[in-house]
Order: structure tokens, then C-alpha cells, then sequence
């Protein structure tokens, strides 16, 4: 609401006419190179939006020797969500999903970031394939094949009715989930949970 949607467009635009490259270490102080929600932001900031908010990067420990490997150091990053942040949806269209398969798909996404907390392993949910890249491990992959053939026959509720849902089938697939304190290594968390 109140963007200049012509500046915004001439943003994108000028950006694909000077070749601005992608930047693959997400460091927001070079702006040289921008990463997809970064871009996002700044063209939405030339057409007068507010600046978009920032996350810090994952403090969990098996995320920070990925992020090390791959020489990634930016403290914090512009999440997607903070794109859309105030935003009102007008639609939702898909040729393959109903809308409440996709409310589920979002909810099992919260539902997997709520249980990864900082003891966690990166590999308790993704794998590396043979074939190449990453896939969810076979727990994960069955709770997204089991919540969109549930959510086929969701249609009508809720957002938050089919976060319930999910977080349900979530419990009695991978068992129940009661978050811990955070804490920056393992470690200390062990000790905050056995004093």
C-alpha cells in the first residue's frame, strides 16, 4: 500500500539491464551483488516501502560449519518472509495443489524450523543424494507425502485449524516436540536441561 510501483519496476528493470549478478555469500555490505529477498527489498525501499527486517544467521552448530564451508560469515540475512511481512494475500492459484495443501506444505515448513532447535543436526533433516543436491530424510518426506493427502480434505479451515493438524500428525509421526531453552552450543544446553 502507498509503493511507487513504477520506481519499483524501473528497479528491476535497470538491475537486469546492468547484469546485477547474484551474491552467493548473502552479504548485504556489497552491493555489487544482491541474493533474492535482498533484491526483493531494495526494490520495494526504491518505491518507498519501509526497510525490510533482518534474522540473524542459525546459531545452531551443524548450520554454522555448513555456512563456514561455504565461507558464508554475514552475521544476519533478509528472510523471505520479511518481504511479504505486511502483506494481505489476494490469491492463491496452483494447477496441481488445492489451497489447503498448500496451507499444509507452509505448516509442515513451521513445524520442521519450530523443532529445529540448536542441538539439532542438519542431517536429522536433510540427506545428501548420490544423484546430487539434497533431499529430506525419509521421516521428513513421509510427513509432507501424509499432510498433502490430508489436506485434500481440509478444504474450508483455517490457517491456523491446519497448522493443528499438521502439528498432530507431526507429534504422531516423529513423536512429540516440547522446545528447549536456547542456547548458543549443545553443550550448554545440556547442562540448562540437567542441572
Amino acid at each position: 500500500t502507498g509503493a511507487d510501483r513504477e520506481r519499483i519496476g524501473r528497479f528491476a528493470q535497470d538491475s537486469l539491464a546492468a547484469g546485477l549478478p547474484f551474491d552467493a555469500f548473502f552479504d548485504r555490505s556489497d552491493a555489487s551483488k544482491v541474493y533474492c529477498s535482498e533484491f526483493t527489498a531494495l526494490a520495494l525501499a526504491s518505491g518507498g516501502v519501509p526497510p525490510r527486517s533482518t534474522a540473524p544467521m542459525s546459531a545452531n552448530e551443524s548450520v554454522r560449519v555448513i555456512l563456514g564451508w561455504l565461507h558464508i560469515t554475514t552475521p544476519d540475512i533478509i528472510p523471505p518472509s520479511a518481504v511479504i511481512e505486511d502483506a494481505t494475500r489476494v490469491a492463491m492459484v496452483s494447477r496441481r495443489y488445492l489451497p489447503a495443501q498448500i496451507e499444509a506444505y507452509f505448516a509442515v515448513r513451521a513445524e520442521l524450523h519450530r523443532r529445529f532447535t540448536p542441538d539439532q543436526k542438519l542431517g536429522n533433516v536433510l540427506r545428501f543424494s548420490p544423484t546430487g543436491g539434497f533431499r529430506f530424510q525419509p521421516a521428513v518426506e513421509a510427513l509432507l507425502r501424509s499432510a498433502n493427502a490430508a489436506a485434500a480434505d481440509w478444504g474450508g479451515l483455517s490457517p491456523d485449524d491446519i497448522e493443528q493438524r499438521v502439528r498432530a500428525l507431526a507429534a504422531g509421526q516423529m513423536g512429540p516436540f516440547a522446545p528447549q531453552p536456547l542456547a548458543g552450543r549443545p553443550e550448554e544446553s545440556a547442562r540448562t536441561r540437567d542441572p
